[in-house]
């Protein structure tokens, strides 16, 4: 065998083999799952609210701000998983869903989340302030947010324990967390 068939055979086979690597990382790729927030069962409306209120949402943490679900590894260390991601960003669907969940306590049909136009200021405005909205890798969701009402600023912290640390588990403990942030805000 002269070296020139020996280096074309060698190519050959290597290039094969790397096509047949590249392929077969082509062949199985999981698909990303996308999840979504989703706000308590409508009650039935009052027949008199009691003034309106708004909801004004501060800009969530930069970390929250991904479309991936975040996970605390530690005091200091979050990951993202890149297959399990929000369906709609988590700073447009949390306002809208506490905001739901605000309005269906409280049994009016709307609670207006700023900006609202001049006309439609409400009497009230409820301040939220975001800190932390992630699970633990135990599977246990913490939320922990500051709410303002007329001037006055309290912390609230919110532990929802998931059934385990999966995405799908994980993701209703978060609505269940956020629906228990609401009932607080109403009873202030």
């Amino acid at each position: 065998m002269n070296a020139r068939h020996l280096v074309s055979c060698f190519l050959a086979v290597g290039g094969l083999a790397l096509l047949i690597l590249t392929q077969g990382g082509c062949a199985r790729s999981d698909a990303a799952r996308f999840y979504l927030l989703t706000p308590i069962a409508p009650a039935a409306p009052t027949t008199s609210p009691s003034g309106q209120v708004g909801l004004q949402v501060e800009r969530l943490p930069d970390y929250l701000r991904r479309p991936e679900l975040a996970t605390r590894r530690g005091p200091h260390e979050v990951t993202y998983d890149e297959f399990h991601r929000w369906a709609s960003p988590l700073d447009e669907s949390l306002p809208l869903v506490l905001a739901r969940n605000l309005a269906r306590i409280k049994g009016v049909p709307l609670v207006p989340l700023y900006p609202w136009s001049a006309a439609a200021k409400p009497e009230r405005v409820i301040h939220v302030r975001i800190l932390r909205f992630d699970a633990d890798a135990t599977g246990k969701v913490i939320l922990t947010a500051c709410v303002g009402i007329d001037g006055n600023w309290r912390e609230e912290a919110i532990d929802v324990q998931a059934p385990s640390n999966q995405p799908n588990d994980i993701v209703p403990a978060q609505s269940e967390a956020l629906a228990e942030l609401a009932r607080r805000i109403a009873a202030l």
